[in-house]
């Protein structure tokens, strides 16, 4: 059979001009929806990621601001998302009794470091929490992600806290803050308070020597117990 070319039946689609038919508005919500969706895959069911990260938070000074701040960092770099997107949850850790433990009895009550921290730049949330992060703590915060400073790079160390989130995966350490610590501050207003008191002393006192000495072996204990 033969077919002539010129009565060949063809079949052609029209061109279809989405945006004139979808309109400018309708486009844009599905770039929304897309965009959304992405967001959502990398960065959970409401645009964020979570990070924890706890202490004693005593004395609040320079460093424990430097911390949220590295908490936030290290959210990022361990996400890949910006550090917009980061939250900080910080936990108040520890009763009176297990700080005496840990280190010594606090100087400020918890409540009082709830207030000092939460003002830090940064912050998301902040909680009493117990020294131990749990599984059940985790996932009842919705968090993604568990830091700590330099101290919990020994894996002994660190097991003893934060054995949950390790085998969870999500536990990062990163590098303390060098210069400064709660227990360098309390030396130092120590050693304030002794040299003021030293230079009070009237050298003409029956008692004098014996105030002398005392003060100076109480700046010695101190260099011992601290």
């Amino acid at each position: 059979m033969n077919l002539d070319p010129n009565k060949l039946i063809t079949f052609s689609f029209p061109k279809i001009n989405f945006l004139s038919y979808l309109g400018i508005k309708q486009l844009i919500l599905i770039f929304l929806i897309l965009i959304t969706s992405t967001q959502l895959a990398f960065c959970g069911e409401n645009g964020y990621k979570y990070v924890f990260i706890d202490g004693t938070f005593d004395i609040a000074h320079y460093g424990h601001q430097q911390v949220i701040q590295n908490a936030i960092t290290t959210g990022s770099q361990f996400f890949k998302v910006p550090k917009e997107q980061v939250k900080v949850i910080v936990g108040i850790s520890g009763t009176d009794e297990e700080l005496m433990i840990y280190k010594r009895k606090p100087v400020y009550s918890i409540q009082q470091k709830m207030r000092q921290v939460n003002g830090f730049k940064g912050v998301y949330k902040v909680l009493n929490t117990s020294m131990i992060t749990t599984k059940k703590f985790i996932e009842k915060h919705k968090i993604d992600l568990v830091v700590a400073g330099g101290d919990y790079t020994d894996p002994t160390v660190a097991h003893k806290y934060y054995k949950d989130p390790i085998d969870m995966g999500i536990f990062v350490t990163f590098p303390r803050t060098k210069g400064v610590s709660t227990t360098k501050i309390m030396k130092k207003v120590v050693n304030s308070v002794a040299d003021t008191v030293l230079k009070k002393l009237n050298p003409n006192d029956p008692d004098y020597e014996e105030n002398k000495k005392c003060i100076e072996r109480f700046v010695i204990l101190k260099d011992e117990h601290f």
